[in-house]
């Protein structure tokens, strides 16, 4: 079984446990549910062909009327939205939002926070959004940020009824706004996006031809036929030139956050309106992290060709908040002090690490990626330990300088990304340019500021490593390590799918040979990077 297809397999056993986890918390689905959802996912398996965001931009701002997909209780949903929507303000027509999480009957509500007549919390309890929604608030409050910001109407399209009558009064009001001089963004579940439901309602209310466009998003039967290729440069696809699809995560990551919404969030007591803006918290991957973590860790070894196998595999401890106490007691143990202060620091401000010294994690929570990027760092742990063996964690923070540490540090978290984007091949990262960006709009933050610089130096200037990181703090060294890392990774990533994958297997040789000189360090960097290649590289808009 080659690299790519071993992977491919470990991908569809995470995505059919999830899948299966979070559609048993819907119990008996009702009939009219289980036929819309057929119906979609007939309608996914069509022949589609690449296309890009400047087509898919272009249909949008040649319609009257665009259909955007949502999953409710993921997040990369809204903000596909919210780019959309930002990317096309300067079309010249009027720009209505119209929503499917607040009733009909509740336009006076819209207009009234719109307008500043009511605050942010009065809106909340006047739609009754704990009880007619409840979805996170978060993913939704940005498209009325940008409404305000940019004087656009936003209109409720929900209503109560089976889902046929919600898309028939839906339809009601869309084609009550419809005019050539209007752009409606009609935002709606991604079961009443196929053709047939929602979208022919409103045709058949109009009874006109009129430009329109289909956005659906992460649709599961996309994803494997991407997957077996690789993901493309350009995230988008089409069925025809008024349907497209905007692939930006595999399909287990938004059933995890549905798992997360009916185990936390659905019937929370604790969600109360007054605390209405719902935070991240632990996300659940399964209810044994402890086996995934395993199972992830056993799949990335297999997958680097690293022969660790038997009792070692096992020798590791995890702790989650609940072990808190326990681990907090155990890091005023390590010395240096500073060393101690450093990962107190992370444990306070929900990082997940690996403890210095020993086998043990701490994951603060449980999401796919979280745990994937740990267990890249228990690889990467294992590795060295097995292919140098005097390596000794110790001298790293004791004798090794800080040129040491920031290498120590580096590869460390270009394992834990790696892991990641093999179970997430959508994960990004900020590139060379985006931090370029941050950095020369910044103003204020001086540690920011610091570890931007750093950053940007360290890329430019690899081989001065030792007069960069003089007299710079832990803390820096760490953040700096960590985004270097991650623009590293991301690009080695890139030939991880190709035929012969020999280049990936060449680059992967000078990270796993528990080798942490900077010779080493400046070779992976020269492979990688040929030409400087990192200059011009940002982050994808999908």
């Amino acid at each position: 079984m080659t690299e790519v297809n071993q992977k491919f397999k470990i991908h569809q056993q995470i995505f059919k446990a999830l899948k299966k986890k979070a559609l048993s918390f819907e119990g008996r689905a009702p009939r009219e549910l289980k036929e819309y959802r057929k119906n979609h996912e007939e309608l996914a398996n069509r022949r589609f062909l690449a296309s890009t965001l400047k087509e898919l931009l272009e249909s949008i701002k040649k319609s009257n009327i665009v259909y955007l997909g949502d999953f409710h209780t993921f997040d990369q949903s809204s903000k596909n939205i919210v780019r959309i929507l930002n990317a096309i303000q300067q079309v010249e027509k009027k720009i209505i939002i119209a929503v499917e999480f607040i009733h009909q009957n509740k336009q006076h509500v819209i207009d009234n926070y719109l307008s500043g007549a009511i605050t942010e919390l009065e809106f909340l309890e006047d739609i009754n959004y704990q009880e007619s929604w409840r979805f996170p608030w978060n993913h939704y409050k940005q498209f009325f940020d940008l409404a305000k910001k940019s004087g656009l109407q936003v209109v409720g399209l929900n209503s109560i009824g089976q889902l046929q009558e919600r898309d028939t009064k839906a339809a009601e009001i869309i084609s009550r706004f419809h005019g050539l001089d209007n752009l409606i963004i009609v935002i709606f579940g991604e079961l009443h996006m196929s053709p047939n439901k929602l979208p022919q309602k409103v045709s058949d209310r109009i009874k006109a031809t009129f430009p329109y466009t289909i956005v659906h998003q992460n649709l599961e039967a996309i994803y494997w036929q991407l997957a077996k290729n690789g993901v493309p440069d350009d995230p988008i696809v089409k069925f025809n030139q008024s349907e497209f699809v905007i692939q930006t995560s595999p399909p287990w990551i938004k059933y995890e956050s549905m798992i997360y919404w009916y185990q936390h969030l659905s019937d929370d007591p604790s969600f109360d309106i007054h605390e209405y803006i719902i935070e991240f918290g632990t996300k659940l991957f399964d209810s044994n992290a402890q086996d995934n973590f395993l199972f992830i860790s056993k799949a990335f070894l297999e997958i680097l060709n690293q022969p660790v196998t038997g009792e070692i595999l096992l020798d590791y401890n995890l702790y989650d908040h609940s072990g808190l106490s326990y681990v907090s007691k155990k890091l005023k143990k390590v010395a240096p002090k500073s060393v101690a202060n450093f990962y107190a620091r992370l444990l306070l401000t929900g990082k997940s690490f690996k403890l210095p010294y020993s086998n043990d994690f701490y994951c603060s929570n449980y999401s796919v990626n979280r745990l994937s990027y740990l267990a890249g760092k228990r690889v990467f742990d294992l590795i060295i330990k097995l292919n140098n063996p005097g390596f000794k964690e110790q001298q790293i923070y004791s004798k090794g300088g800080n040129e040491k540490r920031f290498i120590f540090f580096f590869y460390q978290s270009l394992m834990g990304y790696l892991s990641s984007k093999i179970l997430n091949p959508y994960l990004k990262c900020d590139m060379y340019q985006d931090l370029a960006r941050q950095l020369s709009a910044l103003k204020n933050k001086p540690a920011l500021k610091k570890k931007l610089q750093l950053t940007l130096d360290i890329l430019d200037g690899h081989s001065k490593l030792h007069i960069l990181l003089k007299s710079q703090t832990l803390r820096v060294i760490y953040s700096s390590a960590f985004l270097t890392a991650h623009i590293v990774a991301d690009s080695i990533f890139e030939n991880f799918y190709k035929t012969e994958n020999k280049e990936f297997y060449r680059m992967m040789d000078l990270v796993t040979n528990g080798d942490l000189s900077k010779n080493k360090f400046i070779e992976l960097k020269n492979i990688v990077f040929p030409n400087n290649e990192y200059k011009i590289q940002k982050k994808r808009f999908f």
